[in-house]
């Protein structure tokens, strides 16, 4: 061998680094979108780096290293078989999504290691042509097979490619793809120049360098194009988004105190972009609320701090017109220096005035309504009071003692819906009772009002934290009254007794009421399920048409009333 570096050596080394810078621009984007294509061509974009540094190690290392020059041949074949059998693997991502893409991959690369193998065992005279060219003096049958992994990685998803370029509508997307279909054709027309027409021709391989030269320039051409026409295209889409966002954007050099902000930025405030071109931070402070001041500096020292992972805050700032808006300001340090210091941040500031005068709208219709129902509540539970006064007048006249009994009932059952209403006049929510409390005032009101013997009835009460709405809550109430004032009046005509009353929660499904007194029960005549009485019709109705629950009741010993009543999901809660 003459001892000189090879044309190909010089060739290859340049080419090698075309195909490095393309597969980070493209691992760039796998690390941001994490799609297998991506990664797929970014590691093809490796391996085709990686054949062309084994040419280049060929060529000028080992220019005059035989087993050197075989070495990089078969490191070289071992890479091929890799980019190909990786193509196979695009192939089936996007031709067959549903299939494994392992079906592509492994057949390619079983097949390019049974090639590489060949290669190794097969007569290999390496020399450095007068030229400058690199033959690797493999037996033309080689050359063909060492063609055909090529083709058969290279050809197929050219076709995808081709027929994706055609059908796609997006003009980023169109580029990308006309840009990986050029490299495919520039590959396989050196592939075609080095493994097929120079072994058929018997010419130098200096004609495969000089179509690789001519791939390498076109190759970075087309590279720093896609580059620049992505970025053109990005920044016209974030321009585009801004705009019909409306949002002003800020960049802001803490050091040197200045901020650079955008036309929208100025324009929100009522200004152009030179009245406020440059901009001190000092400026931008003497614009905002000094109610809001305060809190807006707090927040930034916790994101300087790295208390909060963004900077966001809602201020009014002065408009070039003299009133205050609304804007939110979201931002974040993108820079700090060895020690941590903040240097850097950037972010938005968008316009909610609207917003905020909506809301303000909003809370002062809700504290309208609010005080409307107040007053609705509070006029009812007054106007059922007058009621139950007038009642009660009436029973003193009276001297009739069925009469007066009768308009005393009357008296408790009123009472019962006026509790309701007194309750949601004093809630929070104006639409819900808590049962719980209901049912201790409920009694207390029934012990003050059957004074004659309540105070040997000892009641006790286990009732979880259930919420009722009003449709609910005023006949249960009567049904609680009815059920209790007959447990007082009949159950213990003269010893005595004990009742318990329980509130619980089913599965959060349902509410059941259980009340049961150790008293004498219904007589033996009365069956409480038929029994025609005013108490006990009264009962069934409401539990049954009102509140369409369930009602059992057993008698001896004492009385057991059970009620089940459907969970309204919006209105009920237990612990």
């Amino acid at each position: 061998m003459h001892n000189y570096y090879s044309f190909t050596g010089i060739v290859y080394l340049p080419v090698s680094f075309v195909f490095v810078f393309i597969a980070y621009r493209f691992y760039r984007e796998y690390r941001h979108e994490k799609t297998l294509p991506n990664r797929d061509i970014t590691l093809y974009f490796t391996a085709l780096a990686l054949i062309c540094f084994s040419g280049a190690l060929a060529g000028t290392v080992f220019a005059n290293n035989r087993a050197g020059i075989i070495a990089m041949l078969i490191g070289s074949s071992l890479f091929l078989t890799f980019a190909n059998a990786l193509l196979g693997h695009l192939y089936f991502l996007i031709k067959y999504p549903q299939k494994s893409a392992m079906w592509g991959f492994v057949p390619l690369f079983i097949y390019g290691l049974l090639i590489t193998v060949l290669t190794s065992i097969s007569p290999m005279h390496p020399r450095l042509e007068a030229s400058g060219g690199l033959d690797w003096g493999l037996p033309s049958y080689i050359d063909y097979l060492r063609a055909s992994v090529y083709l058969l990685g290279t050809v197929p998803i050219s076709l995808v490619y081709l027929r994706k370029y055609q059908r796609s509508q997006e003009r980023t997307e169109r580029s990308g793809d006309m840009f990986l279909l050029m490299i495919f054709a520039f590959s396989l027309l050196v592939v075609i120049t080095d493994f097929i027409i120079e072994p058929l021709l018997a010419t130098d391989a200096l004609l495969s360098e000089e179509v690789l030269l001519f791939f390498a320039v076109v190759g970075m051409v087309l590279y720093f194009w896609l580059n620049e026409y992505s970025l053109s295209q990005f920044e016209e889409r974030l321009d585009l988004a801004v705009k019909g966002a409306a949002i002003g954007l800020w960049d802001w050099s803490i050091p040197d105190r200045k901020m650079v902000i955008n036309d929208q930025f100025a324009r929100i405030l009522g200004y152009r972009l030179e009245e406020l071109s440059p901009t001190p931070i000092d400026t931008v402070k003497q614009m905002i609320h000094p109610d809001d001041l305060t809190m807006l500096m707090e927040l930034l020292q916790k994101h300087f701090q790295r208390e909060t992972a963004i900077f966001m805050g809602e201020i009014r700032i002065k408009h070039k017109a003299g009133q205050w808006i609304w804007v939110a300001e979201r931002g974040k340090v993108v820079t700090r220096d060895s020690s941590g210091k903040p240097v850097r941040m950037a972010g938005t500031q968008l316009d909610i005035t609207d917003r905020k005068v909506a809301e303000a709208k909003l809370i002062n219709n809700l504290n309208e309504k609010e005080n409307l129902l107040q007053e609705v509540y509070h006029r009812t539970k007054n106007n059922m009071n007058v009621i139950i006064s007038l009642l009660n007048m009436q029973e003193r006249e009276l001297s009739h003692r069925e009469i007066d009994g009768v308009l005393h009932q009357v008296a408790n059952r009123i009472y019962s819906m006026s509790l309701v209403h007194e309750q949601l006049y004093h809630s929070q929510n104006f639409a819900t009772v808590r049962l719980d409390e209901y049912i201790k005032t409920l009694i207390r009101h029934l012990q003050f009002s059957l004074k004659a013997g309540s105070s040997r009835i000892e009641i006790q009460i286990e009732c979880s934290l259930v919420e009722l709405g009003l449709n609910q809550a005023v006949p249960l109430g009567l049904v609680l009254n009815e059920i209790l004032t007959n447990s007082y009046k009949h159950a213990f005509p003269s010893t005595a007794g004990k009742i318990n009353l329980r509130v619980q929660q089913n599965q959060n499904t349902e509410v059941q009421i259980d009340i049961k007194d150790d008293g004498v029960g219904f007589p033996a005549e009365i069956d409480p399920e038929i029994s025609e009485t005013m108490g006990l019709k009264i009962i069934r109705m409401l539990v049954k048409d009102q509140l369409s629950g369930k009602l059992t009741i057993q008698s001896h010993p004492g009385v057991h009333y059970q009620i089940v009543i459907a969970k309204p999901a919006e209105h009920i809660k237990s612990n």
